[in-house]
Parts: C-alpha cells; sequence; structure tokens
C-alpha cells in the first residue's frame, strides 16, 4: 500500500510545474505504455543513418534510443528531442506537451525542467536517410 501512496505522491507531484496539464489518468497511462515499452524493448545499434519506429511497443522490439524515442511518441504523443545521457553519449529522448521527458535509461519519467540534461533540439525525419514503420520503408532520401 506504502509504493502505491508513494507513486500516485510521485504522480501528483510531477504534475506541478508542468507547461500543460495532464489529467492524472493521462499521466498514469503513459506511464504504464512506457514502462511496458522499457520491459519489451532491447537495444540494437544503428547499421546507418536510420530510425525504425514500431507501432505495437506492447511485444518485444528492438533498436537504439530514436527508435525507442519514436515508438513510445506513437503511443503517447510529444516530441523526440536530441541530448547527451551521463555518459555524454548522443542520446534521443521524448518531450511530452505537458512538460515531462520519457527517457528509456530511466525508470521513470522525470519534469523538464528537473531532467539532468540539456534538451538541445528537436530531431525531426530529415535527420535520417532512412524511415521505417513497422520494418517497411516510409521514406528513403534519394541518392545523388
Amino acid at each position: 500500500m506504502r509504493i502505491i501512496g508513494i507513486v500516485c505522491g510521485l504522480m501528483l507531484f510531477t504534475l506541478q510545474g508542468t507547461e500543460a496539464h495532464a489529467s492524472f489518468s493521462e499521466l498514469k497511462e503513459d506511464l504504464t505504455l512506457f514502462q511496458e515499452a522499457r520491459d519489451n524493448f532491447y537495444y540494437v545499434a544503428d547499421k546507418a543513418n536510420e530510425v525504425r519506429i514500431y507501432t505495437d511497443i506492447e511485444s518485444r522490439f528492438a533498436g537504439d534510443c530514436e527508435d525507442f524515442a519514436y515508438s513510445l511518441a506513437m503511443k503517447i504523443g510529444g516530441e523526440v528531442w536530441f541530448t547527451y545521457n551521463a555518459k555524454k553519449v548522443p542520446h534521443a529522448v521524448v518531450v511530452t506537451e505537458y512538460g515531462m521527458v520519457f527517457d528509456n535509461e530511466l525508470e521513470w519519467p522525470m519534469r523538464k525542467d528537473v531532467y539532468p540534461n540539456k534538451l538541445l533540439f528537436k530531431i525531426g525525419f530529415s535527420h535520417f536517410d532512412t524511415v521505417f514503420v513497422n520494418g517497411e520503408i516510409a521514406k528513403q532520401k534519394k541518392v545523388q
């Protein structure tokens, strides 16, 4: 019972000071999807400058941080941002419209104003040579 109270208290605390207001149920649903995605995700480095988006994150899926971030953003909304992680390695995270950062390297989302890494810029699809959705090519830059 104490754990539930702590989690509920954490969720309510995180709603304070956010840019837009998320309902408790919205944050709870996003948190559930985030935890499920983290449990189902395994890291595989990119072979090329590509992003792989999965619409089913409730099952096993693989990729790097951009793949995780775009796949999660498809479910919870938000934008994918570039940052450097704690080890100073390039990294991608989801930032929601209500000001929460969902980072696959962290157990819990954090408010943007207390997230330890500097959010540098939004990552758009133009940053990638190839975009896959569920294994199918959705966008590919023309070779010159």
